[in-house]
């Protein structure tokens, strides 16, 4: 009878044992989210994202866009074999600054809807490899990629913010898909999908919306 409950005991410990092994393997295998990624690599860098930090609150535009998202480098970075963040360099920093007080000027007049920065300082071989341009506004750190909410109202208000305050803001607007966009503010112009003004949304009549989730 003792053997017998040994013997039911243990197996129940074994059944355990595998149980805990499977749940730490399904937490090992997971993948991280966008938050765990961003802590991982703020530890290793965290002098240099407290300085930049500390430099966008001098220039008055430190809380504008999260550094979780002010540091993202480029959608393909996996492709790419890049790091999913990228601490641009320091002589460049200022340059960012135009930019973010247009995001800051378009956030206050109910421009943009829920705005996600999805990639900003880029390397020329991160560039190349992510399909920039070779004169890119992301190596100059003076793009931001955004991904964005879209209706053919909000798309009608973006385009007449262009419009109107383009030249004066050195807008550069493009549209990747109605819902991923681009901003720099070295020269006013638009461009659309073939990287032309003929494609842009705010250049033509009925700005169209497809999913977020378009390419």
């Amino acid at each position: 009878m003792r053997e017998q409950r040994t013997r039911v005991d243990f197996k129940i410990l074994l059944s355990l044992f595998f149980l805990a092994l499977f749940l730490s393997g399904c937490v090992f295998f997971r993948k991280p989210t966008d938050a765990e990624r961003y802590a991982i690599w703020s530890k290793k860098h965290g002098n240099e994202v407290l300085a930049y930090q500390q430099f966008l609150d001098e220039k008055a535009v430190g809380d504008i866009i999260p550094l979780s998202q002010l540091l993202k480098s480029a959608r393909d970075w996996k492709k790419c074999k890049a790091e999913p963040y990228t601490m641009p360099p320091k002589e460049l920093w200022p340059n960012i600054v135009p930019t973010l007080l247009v995001v800051k000027k378009f956030k206050t007049e109910g421009v943009f809807i829920n705005p996600v920065a999805a990639s900003v300082y880029r390397d020329p071989t991160l560039n190349g490899c992510a399909g920039g341009s070779p004169g890119s506004k992301h190596m100059q750190l003076n793009a931001i990629d955004f991904d964005i909410d879209a209706t053919p109202e909000s798309l009608e208000t973006l385009c007449n913010a262009w419009r109107t305050q383009g030249a004066e803001l050195k807008l550069g607007l493009g549209f990747y898909t109605p819902t991923k966009i681009h901003l720099d503010t070295l020269g006013y112009r638009s461009w659309g999908t073939d990287f032309t003004h003929k494609t842009s949304l705010c250049l033509q009549t009925e700005p169209r919306v497809e999913s977020k989730t378009s390419h």
